[in-house]
C-alpha cells in the first residue's frame, strides 16, 4: 500500500496537463490505492492554426488509456502519416521519405542497406527508399494492414491531430475518470527548501498535495521555483527562433504523409488533416523577419501564412526533470522542434517513465534519479536525430551555412563518423529511432559510406538482383491491393 502520496496536483495547460492528468487518474485508479488528482488548468495557448503531428508509439497511449481511437481520430479531424518527406534541404539532390519503416529485407543478417550500396556502386538507379513499404504507403495514400512479416516491414502510421479538438477531447475523457479541475493563477508556491508543501491561487484557494507534476510548458513554473538555471539551452545547435502556425485550404486528395520544405532562413511543415491544412514555419530571426518568411512562403511554398499566429520558439531541456517532489514532464521536461513530429514526444517519454517510476512511497530518491537519467539520454538521442537534417544540409544561405558549421554533439559525430565509413547506424540505449530510421536521414541527406560489408559479396550478384525484384514486387502486389487512405 502507498503510505506516502495520496494527493497529487497537476499544474499546467494543453495537452501535457490534461494527458498527464488523465494518465495517472486512469493508470493509478487501477491500483488498490485510492488517489487525488487535481489539475490547476492554466489558460491555454492554443490557436484555431495548431496541429499535432504524433509518431506511431503515440497511440500506445491511447491504447493505455482505454480510448477509442477511431472516435478521437473524427473528433481531431485526424489523418494518419505514414513519414514525411523533405525537399530542398539538398538541392542538388531529390527530395527524400522518412517512413516509420523497415528498408527491404535483411539478408544473411544482413542488412539490406549494405547490398543495396553494392547495387548502386555496380550500377542500380533505384533509391533506397523504392524498397520501403511504408515510404511506397506514404506515396499511394494506401491503407497497408500489416502480414505480421516482421523480416518484410513493420509498417507503422502516426496522426496529424487538430490540436483544440483534441485537446478538449482529452480533457472530457478526464474528467469522467475523475480528474478534478481548478482555475486560476498561482500567487505563492509554498515551499520548503526543494519540497512544495501547497500552492496558493488568486481565489484564496490553497491547495495541498504529496505530490506536484509541472506540465506548465516552457514556463515550467513549479520546477523553476525550486532551482535557478536549471534549462541547458540548445540554440546554438537549433538557429530557428521564431515559429508561424497558420492553415489553409484541405488537400484534395490529403497526402497520407507530411510535407517538410527548407527555404533560405528555415524550414516549412504541411500536415493534412480532415478539414483543413497546417501548417508550421520555422525561421531565424537573426537572417530574415515575418514579412521576409510570407513573401518566401507564398512563392516556394505556394501557401499564405499571413494571418498566421508567431510565437518564440526554444529548444532545450531540463538539468533536472525531476527536484524534490515535483517533476516535470512533456515540454516543460524538454521543448523540441515539430520537425521529425517530435514536438509531442517528450510527453509520451515522460508518460512511460512515470508509469514505471512513480513513486510507492515519500522515499523516492532511486526513482527520481533514475527519471532525470533516462530523460536526459532519451531527449539528447531525439535531440541528435533533430540536429542530423541541419549539419547534413548542403544550401548555400547564410542560415544553413551557419548550420552545415555547427560543432556536433561528440556522439553524433561519433554516429556520422561510423557510418560515412562502412554504413553502420550506431543505435545506443534509449533511442526512440532505430537504424532504419537513421539510415534513411543519413543516406537522404547525401551521406554516403565509403564502404559496403564484405559479407554481401558471400550472395551472387544475380542472387542479389533476384531479391531485389522479389522486394520490389511485393511491395507493388501490397500496394495495389489496399484500400485508400
Amino acid at each position: 500500500m502507498n503510505d506516502g502520496i495520496k494527493k497529487i496536483v497537476i499544474v499546467g495547460r494543453d495537452l501535457d496537463a490534461w494527458i498527464t492528468a488523465f494518465f495517472l487518474k486512469y493508470v493509478l485508479d487501477k491500483s488498490r490505492d485510492s488517489y487525488e488528482v487535481t489539475l490547476v488548468e492554466l489558460g491555454t495557448l492554443l490557436t484555431e492554426h495548431d496541429i499535432f503531428a504524433v509518431l506511431p508509439s503515440y497511440k500506445m497511449l491511447h491504447k493505455t488509456l482505454g480510448a477509442n481511437e477511431d472516435k478521437l481520430r473524427q473528433t481531431a479531424k485526424a489523418r494518419p502519416f505514414f513519414g514525411q518527406r523533405f525537399t530542398g534541404w539538398n538541392p542538388e539532390l531529390p527530395e527524400f521519405f522518412h517512413a516509420y519503416d523497415r528498408l527491404g529485407i535483411n539478408f544473411n543478417g544482413v542488412d539490406f542497406f549494405q547490398y543495396w550500396m553494392k547495387a548502386v556502386n555496380n550500377g542500380l538507379k533505384l533509391p533506397l527508399e523504392d524498397f520501403s513499404l511504408g515510404v511506397a504507403a506514404a506515396k499511394h495514400g494506401r491503407f497497408v494492414a500489416s502480414t505480421g512479416q516482421a523480416d518484410f516491414s513493420h509498417l507503422a502510421y502516426g496522426y496529424h491531430l487538430s490540436a483544440i479538438e483534441y485537446v478538449n477531447a482529452i480533457a472530457r475523457a478526464a474528467m469522467e475518470v475523475g480528474v478534478k479541475r481548478e482555475n486560476g493563477n498561482i500567487i505563492t508556491i509554498n515551499r520548503n527548501n526543494d519540497v512544495i508543501d501547497s500552492l496558493s491561487l488568486d481565489d484564496g484557494m490553497v491547495l495541498k498535495a504529496d505530490f506536484f507534476i509541472d506540465a506548465s510548458g516552457a514556463d515550467a513554473l513549479l520546477i523553476n521555483s525550486l532551482t535557478d538555471n536549471n534549462f541547458e539551452s540548445w540554440e546554438h545547435w537549433f538557429l530557428c527562433d521564431r515559429i508561424i502556425t497558420a492553415s489553409s485550404a484541405p488537400l484534395s486528395p490529403a497526402p497520407a504523409f507530411s510535407q517538410v520544405t527548407a527555404f533560405s532562413s528555415g524550414w516549412c511543415g504541411l500536415y493534412p488533416l480532415n478539414n483543413r491544412t497546417a501548417i508550421q514555419t520555422l525561421y531565424s530571426s537573426r537572417h530574415t523577419d515575418f514579412s521576409g518568411v510570407v513573401a518566401e512562403m507564398k512563392m516556394r511554398v505556394g501557401v499564405d501564412i499571413s494571418q498566421g499566429v508567431e510565437r518564440p520558439i526554444k529548444c532545450g531541456m531540463l538539468s533536472r526533470p525531476w527536484i524534490g517532489n515535483c517533476l516535470a514532464v512533456g515540454t516543460a521536461a524538454a521543448s523540441m522542434e515539430p520537425l521529425d513530429a517530435l514536438q509531442e514526444h517528450s510527453l509520451v517519454i515522460s508518460m512511460v517513465m512515470l508509469k514505471q517510476l512513480f513513486p510507492n512511497s515519500n522515499e523516492y530518491q532511486n526513482e527520481r534519479d533514475v527519471y532525470n537519467k533516462k530523460m536526459h539520454s532519451f531527449i539528447e538521442n531525439l535531440r541528435d536525430f533533430q540536429i542530423v537534417h541541419y549539419a547534413l544540409n548542403s544550401r548555400d544561405e547564410l542560415f544553413w551555412t551557419a548550420c552545415k558549421n555547427l560543432k556536433l554533439p561528440h556522439i553524433l559525430k561519433e554516429k556520422i563518423d561510423i557510418f560515412k565509413c562502412c554504413g553502420y547506424a550506431s543505435v545506443r540505449e534509449d533511442e526512440t529511432f532505430q537504424e532504419e530510421n537513421w539510415i534513411s536521414v543519413f543516406n537522404g541527406h547525401g551521406l554516403a559510406p565509403e564502404f559496403y560489408s564484405p559479407l554481401v559479396d558471400n550472395m551472387s550478384d544475380d542472387e542479389m538482383i533476384q531479391n531485389f525484384q522479389k522486394i520490389l514486387r511485393m511491395i507493388k502486389e501490397r500496394i495495389n491491393s489496399s484500400p485508400l487512405v
